[in-house]
């Protein structure tokens, strides 16, 4: 299991007591984001040649890359609007307003600059739309050859299965909070990597952790039996493939 260090995280912000419990709660897997942004940002030659990244969901991790990357990145996001004191005003250059489930109507689609880098960090899972469809979408948010980081939770971790074996539903109930419904669906590995590849996307690398406190027998298994870890991280690269919409089936 790649160790992570343990960094605080300070935020300038007046944050309200239910965000400072989930920075702090998260601070981990936002530092592994940030070092997985850092690792491709320098593979296309940053700080020497600007970088352009599109956040998708913009979060915490999108102020922690503005910080990092500096001024003279071009950082934009896509997705619904965040409260300020999570995304300061001036961390963005320029917010894009589109729901990801509207990607099987290509007449919704929306006109984006393409990037380097696109990060998808806990989103995958809070969308109903099947990923064939917004996958094809997100291509065309890419340059050629810029890459794709998708973090999101392990449908079959260790957690998830003995939550089963116990006789309750490993899922959450979908919350009745429109704009936070929760989870809608969780992947394995091999479905991040089917769906990748059918959306021509070449899979660079995939990486299983574990980014909060557990016991230590559970430690122990999870150490031995990478697959049963909570976090997924896949890095996609986009194809020199042409972008095509998958064509709307209705039944």
């Amino acid at each position: 299991m790649q160790e992570q260090t343990q960094t605080t995280l300070s935020w300038e912000q007046s944050l309200q007591p239910e965000e400072s419990k989930y920075l702090e709660f998260h601070q981990v897997r936002f530092s592994y984001l940030l070092k997985e942004v850092l690792r491709l940002a320098a593979m296309h030659g940053h700080p020497d040649t600007p970088i352009h990244l599109m956040d998708i969901g913009p979060h915490f991790q999108t102020t922690l890359f503005r910080r990092a990357l500096g001024p003279f990145a071009l950082i934009n996001t896509l997705g619904w609007e965040n409260a300020e004191r999570i995304v300061p005003r001036g961390t963005v250059d320029t917010h894009y307003v589109f729901d990801l489930n509207d990607c099987p109507y290509q007449d919704r689609w929306i006109d984006c600059p393409q990037h380097d880098i696109v990060v998808m960090a806990e989103v995958f899972e809070h969308l109903y739309t099947a990923p064939d469809y917004f996958l094809s979408f997100i291509r065309t948010l890419l340059k050629p050859g810029g890459f794709l980081l998708i973090g999101t939770p392990n449908a079959v971790s260790l957690s998830r299965r003995l939550s089963i074996l116990k006789g309750n539903n490993p899922y959450e109930r979908i919350r009745t909070t429109i704009n936070n419904p929760g989870h809608f669906r969780e992947y394995t590995t091999e479905e991040l990597r089917t769906y990748a590849q059918e959306a021509n996307f070449l899979v660079k690398s995939v990486t299983l952790s574990d980014f909060y406190k557990t016991s230590v027998l559970s430690g122990l298994v999870k150490r031995l039996v990478p697959s049963l870890r909570s976090c997924i991280h896949i890095v996609l690269q986009k194809t020199n493939q042409p972008d095509k919409p998958l064509a709307l089936k209705i039944w």
